[in-house]
């Protein structure tokens, strides 16, 4: 209920439901994530969980009403807000040396080694947190983060468009599959998968023995569009340029094949029925010929509510076309906002700390630390846990109704309106 009522989508579409459930909360705690302040919204979500007896039997202010609605979203919110927490190792913006660095300290103390022999067995190694560098690191590892969630969430979407296509009638059913599912999974991921290989495969490897310094992923990509026939430079793998070459021909194919294709086939099909009518010299199979109410997911007609009109089909293909490229590039960049506000989250925790706690600790004023210890616990309480956690929903839950939605859902057709005496009875309905 409580997701029905955020986004009314999930209560049509039951396989977008089932991995709402997951995704919504996880890319909160993305946004949202720390072990302290996820840990008190998980102490929130269980007082409100086992209290829901007595409190949902009140009336209960606005303000209240709204998180006890949705208890148990706040509770996977929180336990993934604790995970993602874990990732960055980050406790109230503190790092947590649980397992040990892996970095040593050499040279009088004043030039960290990495020890090869191991790695951080859980999320970042501590020893980034206060690093010269450490924002370069965490702004570089957030953001190319944001794009893979994003085109794994993206895709998911397009593969449920394949699944609401195979529940479609003939010839629709191949139409959608062939000239829609398969040209925009093609697109994207000519394009934005190969980004997120690139993402992956610098991850992999250890470019230490390497002569060049690990290449920037986005200049890449660019350069495969204006430069197509020049060498990537540098070149992160060998046949990186024929790979580049083949993935632009895929990409621009795809395009008149969303395009086109559809609509010349569906435009066949309507001439097949019309042929087929005067054959039979049937003047019903003629007028089901042009009254036929079978439609396709974008509220294009075989036959339409009156006469058939192909203009009318072109223009919509093209319509739905240029706004899956041109959302292809703006959805993606949307997901940048995981990067924007979980790093900001970070910071802004980081500044309350370093100013207001930690600087009077190291001035050894008890009544200050004291004094400066409320105003830091009354600032992480309304700004961080309050503000912060309602607008990482909010982000959150406008990358599943944006992003994530329009890529399987069309709200088209007609409202399924059961039978009913006592409608039928009063007048209400005709």
């Amino acid at each position: 209920r409580t997701f029905c009522s955020c986004s009314p989508v999930l209560c049509v579409d039951t396989t977008a439901f089932v991995l709402t459930i997951i995704t919504f909360p996880f890319l909160f705690g993305v946004m949202f994530g720390d072990v302290g302040h996820g840990f008190f919204l998980l102490l929130f979500s269980i007082y409100l969980i086992l209290n829901e007896a007595s409190l949902g039997s009140k009336k209960l202010n606005e303000i209240i009403q709204m998180p006890f609605d949705g208890r148990y979203v706040l509770l996977l919110m929180s336990i993934f807000s604790i995970y993602c927490g874990l990732i960055y190792n980050e406790f109230f913006s503190i790092p947590m040396n649980i397992f040990g660095s892996t970095w040593i300290l050499t040279n009088n103390s004043t030039e960290y080694i990495s020890d090869t022999t191991r790695t951080y067995p859980l999320g970042i190694d501590p020893q980034w947190k206060g690093a010269p560098n450490e924002l370069d690191f965490y702004n570089s590892f957030k953001m190319k983060l944001s794009i893979l969630l994003g085109i794994i969430q993206m895709s998911v979407g397009i593969f449920i468009s394949f699944i609401n296509a195979t529940n479609m009638k003939r010839p629709l059913s191949l139409l959608n599959i062939w000239f829609q599912f398969v040209p925009q999974v093609l697109f994207l991921w000519a394009i934005f998968g190969y980004m997120c290989f690139l993402i992956l495969y610098k991850w992999a490897i250890d470019w230490s023995p390497y002569p060049v310094s690990p290449p920037y992923i986005l200049p890449l990509v660019i350069n495969m569009f204006l430069q197509p026939t020049a060498p990537p430079d540098p070149l992160m793998f060998p046949g990186q340029g024929k790979l580049n070459l083949v993935l632009l021909a895929i990409a621009f194919l795809s395009i008149p094949f969303m395009l086109c294709f559809k609509p010349y086939f569906l435009k066949k099909e309507h001439e097949q029925k019309v042929r087929q009518a005067a054959l039979h010299h049937s003047e019903q199979e003629k007028a089901e010929a042009h009254h036929q109410e079978e439609t396709d997911d974008e509220g294009l007609t075989l036959s339409g509510h009156g006469e058939w009109d192909f203009g009318e089909v072109v223009i919509h293909q093209i319509i739905h076309t240029i706004e899956f490229l041109l959302g292809a590039i703006s959805n993606t960049a949307s997901y940048l906002r995981l990067w924007a506000l979980s790093l900001a989250h970070s910071e802004l925790s980081t500044v309350f700390w370093n100013r207001l706690v930690a600087g009077q600790i190291q001035g050894g004023s008890i009544p200050m630390i004291f004094a400066f210890w409320a105003v830091w616990a009354a600032g992480t309480f309304s700004v961080l846990l309050v503000m912060e956690s309602l607008s990482a929903f909010l982000h959150a839950l406008r990358l599943h109704w944006v992003e994530f939605q329009n890529k399987f859902y069309i709200g088209d057709g007609f409202k399924f309106a059961p039978f009913d005496y006592k409608k039928i009875l009063s007048g209400e309905t005709d």
